[in-house]
C-alpha cells in the first residue's frame, strides 16, 4: 500500500514538475483511474514492487542529469 502511495506521489511530482497542466491534470485523473489495478497487480506479481522502484530511480536519475534518452 505504501508503495502504491509513493508510485502515486512519484508520478505526480513529475507531471507538476513539467510545468504543463494539462499533463498533470491527466495524470492526476490517471493515478485515481488505475489505483485498484495496481494493487492487484502487486499482490499478484511479487518482482512488481522491486521493478517499480528500479524504474522510478532511473526515471529521477535521468531527471536529475537533463537526460531525455535515459
Amino acid at each position: 500500500m505504501r508503495l502504491r502511495i509513493f508510485s502515486a506521489a512519484f508520478h505526480t511530482a513529475v507531471a507538476r514538475a513539467s510545468h504543463n497542466n494539462i499533463l498533470a491534470e491527466s495524470v492526476q485523473q490517471l493515478v485515481g483511474q488505475v489505483r485498484v489495478y495496481r494493487e492487484r497487480l502487486m499482490r499478484e506479481s511479487p518482482g512488481m514492487p522491486s521493478g517499480d522502484i528500479a524504474e522510478h530511480r532511473a526515471v529521477l536519475d535521468a531527471l536529475k542529469e537533463r537526460d531525455p534518452e535515459r
